[in-house]
């Protein structure tokens, strides 16, 4: 199909007949001269018939010059009606082929962009195997392709972010070995190393701060643990054994001074004795 040409610039002028003849110029003056006469009039009793009269003739002259303009602009704008919607026909009809156009342009543009994204991806794919990255994918480089960029400034945006991901694991790794796959699993999350090791470091600082403030309070409790149990003996009743007793007989020759101590003595210790007197 051979494509139509479109070269033609739009043009339109009014050809024939741009003024309208009439005497509505002097209908009009006299229109004036009859009201300014009519306002200053003082109207008699002898006069109220023919100004009633002639109340009607301008009331129909009113009439005449109100069709004759209708009737006349009427015909003058049938040209420019014609004019007017031929005019927005074209309009439509430039718009949808504008629409037509932009679509297909927008079409082809999509489909070069998909190609140019799809070998990128795929050059993305092939770096990051390269250096042993499979944790990251082609969308979080966050690469914008359009049509104006080359495709070798492209894969430089994808190398430089891949070579970014890289030296970020080398400096993990120089980390405490204890600490790398911890700091690997931060680090997948948002790919921002230093937050990673931040956060692993300070959060195994609190853990063995946490960890010794345990011991010391587990050494504490253990300590007033004794501490009670010496309270405890030393508070606690003694058992009272009950000693057996035994009965002796003896003779004591005394003065009456020294029997009466002895006497004094037994009571006091709780020695039961027989007294003959």
């Amino acid at each position: 199909m051979i494509k139509p040409s479109f070269e033609l610039e739009v043009s339109a002028s009014i050809n024939g007949i741009s003024n309208i003849e009439s005497n509505m110029e002097q209908v009009k003056n006299q229109a004036l001269q009859i009201c300014d006469w009519y306002k200053s009039l003082v109207i008699t009793n002898e006069m109220l018939d023919d100004i009633k009269k002639e109340k009607a003739e301008i009331n129909k002259a009113k009439s005449s010059v109100a069709e004759y303009r209708k009737n006349i602009v009427k015909e003058f704008k049938k040209p420019i009606e014609q004019f007017e919607s031929l005019a927005k026909e074209t309009e439509k009809i430039l718009s949808e082929a504008y629409d037509t156009c932009n679509e297909s342009v927008k079409r082809y543009e999509d489909e070069q962009k998909a190609l140019k994204s799809k070998e990128l991806e795929e050059y993305f794919n092939e770096y990051a195997k390269s250096l042993v990255i499979d944790f990251v994918k082609y969308e979080q480089a966050n690469i914008n392709v359009t049509l104006t960029a080359s495709l070798k400034s492209l894969k430089e945006q994808a190398k430089t972010f891949l070579d970014k991901i890289n030296d970020d694991l080398m400096l993990i790794a120089a980390e405490n070995e204890e600490l790398v796959a911890e700091m690997m699993v931060e680090y997948k999350k948002t790919l921002n190393v230093s937050n990673s090791i931040l956060s692993v470091k300070q959060r195994h600082k609190a853990l063995e701060e946490e960890r010794k403030r345990q011991e010391a309070l587990k050494e504490f409790k253990a300590q007033e643990e004794k501490v009670i149990e010496k309270v405890e003996e030393v508070i606690a009743p003694k058992e009272i054994v009950e000693e057996k007793t035994y009965k002796a007989t003896f003779t004591v020759i005394g003065t009456v001074n020294q029997i009466k101590s002895l006497k004094d003595f037994m009571d006091k210790e709780g020695i039961k004795y027989d007294s003959q007197k």
